[in-house]
């Protein structure tokens, strides 16, 4: 079937796609859990399709979303957050780690391959939202909205101030306030420019070198 074989040529870019369908939901405040839960699955499958050792990153995230799924469908308390938060922080690290190791190594080099690293990119700043969603949730007063310091940031907040911090925008409207916050965001600006910088470089090396085998796609 011409979808299958596109699927399946094109792994890194329908990974792509579904990054940017999670980042947009997670940017949007909206309160439709089966709609999140549905781009999780879809993006986590993608993830995990894109991947060489598919069965040791299935047997890692599988307890960590379903019990993230339990959590949405259970309707719990708004104090949980924090918990649904760690365990997608687990899901983002451990795709990104896996993926990024992957793709260094993938051959040959490719616009898909080329989707794959932005789709790492956004990636990265999914998992920083979540770590920031964590240390907001630890403290209330972690982030400032400068338009409006009474209103308490929530997860699109986080989502919005992790990508405008890891492409080093920095407009100034979600501010860190505590020396936790401003560590995190810190380290994230630096993983962003670092991520960009090594990208190009290694990027450019990797089309000079002949392609060695077993590298490419199972």
């Amino acid at each position: 079937m011409p979808l299958v074989y596109w699927a399946n040529s094109k792994r890194f870019t329908l990974l792509f796609l579904n990054c940017v369908v999670m980042t947009s939901l997670l940017l949007f405040p909206h309160k439709i859990p089966y709609l999140n839960m549905t781009a999780l699955t879809l993006f986590s499958l993608s993830a995990l399709h894109a991947l060489h050792n598919r069965k040791l990153y299935l047997w890692l995230l599988l307890p960590l979303l379903l019990s993230n799924y339990l959590f949405n469908l259970l309707h719990l308390d708004e104090s949980l957050e924090l918990i649904k938060a760690l365990l997608l922080l687990g899901v983002f690290s451990a795709l990104t780690g896996g993926l990024f190791v992957h793709m260094v190594r993938f051959r040959p080099v490719s616009a898909d391959l080329l989707f794959g690293l932005i789709a790492v990119y956004l990636m990265i700043a999914m998992g920083f939202a979540m770590g920031h969603a964590i240390v907001q949730a630890l403290d209330q007063d972690a982030y400032l909205i400068s338009s409006q310091p009474d209103t308490l940031p929530h997860l699109h907040d986080m989502m919005y101030f992790s990508l405008v911090t890891l492409t080093t925008v920095g407009y100034g409207d979600l501010l860190p306030m505590t020396p936790w916050a401003r560590l995190l965001a810190s380290a994230e600006g630096v993983i962003g420019v670092m991520f960009i910088a090594l990208g190009v470089a290694r990027g450019i090396n990797m089309l000079s070198e002949p392609n060695p085998p077993g590298h490419g796609m199972p």
